[in-house]
């Protein structure tokens, strides 16, 4: 557990632990929290975020809403596709961070609230820094 201010950060999901998801999903569904934002980018992750979500809601109270840099990889693999639909099925809502994804969500779910929000510009790297020439020995 690490502490940022007052914002207090556990580490609490094991992404390729069957038995870690069904814990964390019934903390949380026993928890009922009003809102759970989960930060979606690959399919891979969708086995642990779908269960967690699914069993999360079991409450009837809980909302899941994801934000999504992508929901159709880049580097596409088998099963990919069958993945991002299990993710899907276990939300209430999307963001995602482009048009494209958005978009792209239409091929998961019709139906569900979707909102674009672009991601944001990274304007904080500071001063240029000048190339050093190389010096030969």
């Amino acid at each position: 557990m690490s502490h940022t201010g007052n914002l207090k950060i556990e580490v609490i999901i094991n992404s390729i632990n069957p038995f870690n998801w069904l814990k964390v999903g019934n903390e949380l569904r026993k928890l009922k929290p009003d809102l759970i934002i989960i930060k979606f980018w690959i399919p891979f992750m969708a086995p642990c975020f779908g269960t967690i979500s699914r069993i999360a809601r079991l409450n009837k109270y809980t909302k899941v809403i994801t934000i999504i840099d992508n929901i159709i990889p880049h580097e596409k693999r088998p099963g990919d596709r069958i993945l991002a639909n299990f993710f899907v099925g276990s939300i209430d809502g999307f963001v995602t961070m482009s048009r494209k994804v958005l978009d792209e969500v239409s091929l998961f779910d019709k139906f569900k609230p979707r909102i674009f929000s672009p991601h944001p510009i990274y304007d904080n790297f500071g001063h240029e820094l000048q190339k050093m020439k190389r010096i030969k020995n």
